[in-house]
């Protein structure tokens, strides 16, 4: 296994990273079941994904639990608006999330854990932190975590607990608030009219969890001994490995994680902090107001499939901020069907490979595998792949060892090479395409260009696309 490297969120630096044994204990923030995800979210969730690919790919085995938040203030919202039971606003949303995951070809989490199916396990650990008095109840029957009575709060983003001031109160009760905003949090809701008919009866008394609390009893139950049934053991817990989210998770519910979580079991919660950065639509942020939040479906009516928005998603680094464009989503489609074709040519193959092509792929594997455990440097991964692809086709051969390289790493891009439809039918032309492929070939070869052009305008009027590599053209239908 080569070392793994990367960054952590806690540290704010790279850092090795060294398994406790074969098996890695990972925690990534899901979605909030109230609506359909959007594009950026699933940035967060194919980052994830790729980095539990690429520890599974070093040989490790992967238990990955992503929660659904199902009780909220936006889903209780939803389902008063709505005049229905949570679990039947939340369940389609809970569908869509699985059926756009699979098509973005993010593996199943080990545990995809609902927060509504945990509240034995919130309790008992929000009655812990009131015993050991860094929490504390109000006269409405709500609990709060005090940040002033954990010395360490703000390790994670640097924002000191002294920082935090809301008016007299100090106290926020909304699951979901800014920076500016943020002091004592809340574990439990007392019941109120706008809960309607959302609220568990509880030795806490009537009500629901905050969000905050959700992550860390979800966490402990199914990635530590820290439950015995729904017994709290906090001697039993077990520090996490890793926990990912996007950005945005960072402050505030990371960082009350953390605070809550080690002010009960008296540990780390989790070695590593991961964090995916924003996507940008046009520059800009995704809003509502500007007509820019788009679901994978936008995408398939701009003639675009799932696996060619992770091809662009690829294209950068999970930490730096993406920019979506049509333009860009368009070029990502093309550069992940023209990888597609490549393979499948090289897999018909028989040539022998070349001494020195052999070496290139070689250094070609060592090159991707390297910048795959430095930090997921999938941009520079897919960039030698992408080398090698254009030095191969100039060598006009083909050879199944060269597709056993792109196989070799197809379990961690996922970008569907082996067996894409698309792939296929470009190879398998018309007859009558399959003549005007070959005499432009032909032209092309002996510099005809004027017969090459025309060639290509019979081709497009026939509704094929037509692309020119080294190798010779690619062409299929559009």
């Amino acid at each position: 296994m080569d070392e793994i490297i990367l960054y952590n969120s806690l540290g704010h630096e790279k850092q090795q990273f060294v398994s406790r044994g074969r098996e890695v204990r990972m925690y990534s923030c899901g979605p909030t079941v109230y609506g359909r995800a959007h594009i950026g979210n699933l940035r967060s969730y194919v980052f994830a994904d790729v980095l539990r690919r690429v520890l599974q790919y070093n040989g490790l085995v992967v238990r990955q639990v992503m929660n659904l938040t199902d009780v909220d203030d936006k889903t209780i919202r939803l389902a008063k608006t709505e005049n229905k039971p949570l679990s039947v606003v939340t369940e389609p949303f809970i569908d869509q999330f699985k059926t756009d995951t699979a098509a973005l070809h993010i593996e199943s989490p080990t545990v995809l854990p609902r927060a509504t199916d945990y509240i034995p396990q919130m309790v008992a650990l929000i009655k812990e932190l009131l015993r050991r008095k860094v929490a504390y109840q109000t006269e409405d029957g709500s609990s709060y975590f005090s940040i002033q009575r954990f010395a360490h709060y703000g390790r994670l983003t640097g924002t000191a607990a002294r920082q935090l001031q809301t008016g007299a109160s100090g106290r926020v009760s909304a699951d979901e608030y800014d920076k500016e905003q943020v002091a004592d949090f809340a574990l439990w809701k007392a019941w109120t009219p706008e809960d309607g008919a959302v609220f568990w009866q509880t030795s806490l008394g009537k009500g629901r969890p905050g969000w905050h609390i959700e992550c860390s009893a979800m966490a402990m139950a199914e990635l530590s001994e820290a439950f015995v049934g729904q017994q709290f053991e906090p001697a039993h817990f077990q520090t996490l490995d890793i926990h990912t989210g996007g950005v945005d998770n960072a402050f505030p519910h990371h960082e009350d994680e953390i605070a809550q979580s080690e002010a009960v079991t008296g540990k780390p919660f989790s070695r590593f902090f991961m964090h995916g950065e924003h996507l940008l639509v046009d520059g800009q942020k995704m809003a509502k107001s500007l007509g820019n939040v788009y679901t994978l479906d936008d995408l398939a009516k701009h003639g675009a499939e799932a696996l060619d928005f992770r091809f662009l998603l690829l294209q950068a680094h999970y930490r730096q901020k993406l920019n979506f464009t049509w333009m860009a989503l368009a070029a990502a489609r093309e550069a992940r069907l023209s990888l597609a074709e490549f393979v499948s040519r090289q897999r018909q193959g028989t040539d022998d490979l070349p001494e020195a092509l052999a070496y290139r792929l070689t250094e070609t594997r060592r090159e991707v595998e390297a910048a795959l455990v430095d930090d997921l440097g999938t941009p520079m991964a897919l960039a030698a792949l992408l080398l090698f692809k254009r030095e191969v086709n100039r060598t006009h051969l083909a050879n199944q060892a060269v597709a056993n390289l792109f196989d070799l790493f197809e379990p961690v891009f996922a970008l569907g090479w082996q067996t894409l439809p698309e792939a296929q039918a470009a190879l398998e032309l018309p007859a009558e395409i399959a003549v005007l492929k070959s005499e432009r070939d032909a032209v092309r070869a002996a510099k005809d260009w004027a017969k090459a052009d025309a060639l290509r305008l019979q081709l497009e009027q026939a509704g094929y696309s037509v692309r020119d590599e080294a190798a010779g053209s690619v062409v299929r239908p559009v």
